[in-house]
C-alpha cells in the first residue's frame, strides 16, 4: 500500500495498526511520522521488511515538535516487523509501552549500533532472532527491564561488534542457542 511514498505521517485517531506488508520492500522511505493521537498499538509483521532507507520514527503531539520515539499507544511489534531495515542506527525510541516484539523483529539492521530503554519496557521476552545479524550493533545500554525472564534462541546471533549488554537481571531464567 506504500510501496513508493517516501515517508508515513499519520495524524488522527485513523489508525489502530500498520497491516502485515504495508511498506515492505520500499527502498524510497527514509522517515516514519506518527502523531500521539493516532491509537496506533501494532506495528504487523513485515510491515517494514526490506525498507533499507528508514532511518528513524518520531512521533509528536499537537503544538509540539517531533521527536525520535514511538507514540506511547505502540504496544506490539510483529515478526520481521523491521528485519532488513539496514538504515536504522539505534532503537532509542523504544518505549515502555512495548509489550512485545516477534521473532527476528530487527534482524539484519546492519546499521544498528546502540540499544537503550530496555529497561523502561513491559517485555519479558527477547525473542528469537530478534537483533541477529545486527553486525554494527556494539551495545546494550540502561540493561533489560527485570520482567525479562527469557531470551530467545539466536537472539543476539552473528552480532559480531557486541561487546557489551549492561545490567543483565537475576530475572533471566533461560537463555537459548
Amino acid at each position: 500500500i506504500f510501496g513508493r511514498v517516501e515517508r508515513i505521517e499519520a495524524y488522527n485517531n485513523s489508525v489502530g495498526f500498520l497491516n502485515e506488508s504495508d511498506a515492505s520492500e520500499n527502498r524510497m522511505m527514509t522517515y516514519i511520522q506518527i502523531g500521539n493521537a493516532t491509537g496506533l498499538e501494532t506495528i504487523s509483521s513485515y510491515c517494514f521488511i526490506n525498507c533499507r532507507n528508514l532511518r528513524s520514527i518520531f512521533s509528536y503531539a499537537d503544538g509540539s515538535p517531533p521527536k525520535e520515539t514511538l507514540p506511547d499507544s505502540i504496544r506490539w511489534f510483529g515478526q520481521s516487523a523491521f528485519a532488513g531495515c539496514s538504515s536504522l542506527a539505534n532503537l532509542d525510541w523504544i518505549k515502555k509501552s512495548i509489550r512485545s516484539i516477534g521473532d527476528n523483529c530487527f534482524a539484519d539492521c546492519t546499521s544498528l549500533t546502540s540499544i537503550t530503554g530496555l529497561n523502561d519496557t513491559s517485555l519479558v521476552y527477547i525473542p528469537s532472532g530478534c537483533f541477529s545479524n545486527c553486525t554494527s550493533l556494539a551495545s546494550i545500554r540502561d540493561s533489560l527491564s527485570t520482567n525479562v525472564t527469557d531470551i530467545g534462541d539466536y537472539a543476539f546471533a552473528y552480532c559480531q561488534s557486541l561487546e557489551s549488554i549492561e545490567g543483565v537481571p537475576s530475572t533471566i531464567m533461560t537463555i537459548g542457542e
